[in-house]
């Protein structure tokens, strides 16, 4: 991983920073899939790997946009080694119906472009961020309906963020989300068909200073509902609406401060093929909604934050072609 870090296009042949990560990453896994005389499936697996970083960095005090305050990062070398585990079971009630239970040790190491920091340059290597979770829920299926429901539970320790104070990746204190999905296909004739995607998601602290507080960025719920409108065998109509509930701003561990409002949107899109053409036409945001789905809050100043607001009302039309 090369990156030249400068103030502006202008100057990359003069970078204030030359950064470069080398990262190797060894693993083993196996997966075995059995069913028994009953079609009741079991599924287990399990997942080592080891990964390897070095870094160096070239600091030039005189490019343009230097800062009295950086400084050249000192060279690092890092290895974390983790490993994965996986169990489930699928239970057929019927042809159509069944039930599944899962539980897995999930991990994730920090990426190379998530290991450097500026102000002043350094390299920080993230604890590996490590999830156990649970999964249980209810399958149904058949010509003209599709329908899963289920409940999950993660208890993430180290989880990954950016924070955007020291503009830097930290690790979390532990923390845990529990919620329900929902998925849903209907067929109501050969023409129209509805999907439904529903979410109720908690997300909290549950050690340190903020143990009990809510995560900063997760949305409490979020829904999508469509329906697509077929006019021909070359010519379909969808329109979707979007709907996302309130979540904390980043930089809001203490629960203080206002969340981040919900939004509601509208898209709509035509499209139609022709041979090997694609032709589509739509409109995101149909009722020109103003909104925004990221938000700082102020460390210094009471009531203030930082909000990047999201496309009002958009078209695109494209054109593709099959070869």
């Amino acid at each position: 991983y090369d990156s030249d870090r400068a103030l502006n296009p202008g100057t990359i042949t003069q970078p204030i920073h030359r950064v470069k990560l080398d990262q190797d990453s060894v693993g083993v896994y196996g997966e075995q899939v059995f069913t028994t005389s009953n079609k009741v499936s079991y599924t287990v697996g399990a997942r080592v790997q080891r990964v390897t970083t070095r870094s160096t960095d070239q600091f030039d005090a005189s490019a343009p946009g230097a800062s009295g305050f950086d400084a050249q990062a000192a060279p690092g070398k890092n290895r974390d080694t983790e490993h994965g585990l996986k169990a489930g079971m699928r239970y057929p009630l019927d042809k159509q119906r069944s039930l599944y239970v899962s539980a897995n040790r999930a991990f994730r190491i920090g990426s190379v472009d998530e290991t450097f920091a500026t102000f002043p340059g350094r390299f920080t290597f993230l604890e590996p961020q490590t999830s156990d979770n649970f999964e249980a829920g209810y399958r149904f299926d058949n010509q003209d309906t599709e329908l899963q429901a289920g409940v999950y539970y993660m208890n993430l320790t180290n989880e990954i963020q950016f924070d955007p104070v020291t503009f830097s990746n930290i690790n979390l204190d532990p923390t845990r989300r529990y919620g329900a999905e929902i998925s849903a296909r209907y067929r109501i004739y050969n023409t129209l068909r509805l999907n439904l995607n529903l979410a109720l998601t908690t997300a909290k602290f549950r050690k340190g200073p903020n143990a009990g507080n809510e995560v900063p960025l997760v949305p409490e719920q979020s829904a999508t509902l469509s329906a697509l409108y077929q006019f021909s065998q070359a010519t379909r109509v969808t329109g979707t609406i979007n709907y996302v509930g309130k979540r904390r701003f980043d930089n809001d561990q203490s629960n203080t401060f206002a969340k981040i409002p919900d939004y509601t949107t509208v898209d709509l899109k035509l499209g139609h093929e022709t041979g090997p053409w694609k032709l589509s036409a739509q409109v995101n945001n149909l009722f020109d909604e103003q909104y925004f789905e990221y938000g700082v809050r102020s460390t210094f100043t009471p009531g203030l934050y930082n909000a990047y607001p999201l496309p009002e009302r958009n078209f695109l039309i494209s054109i593709s072609r099959q070869f």
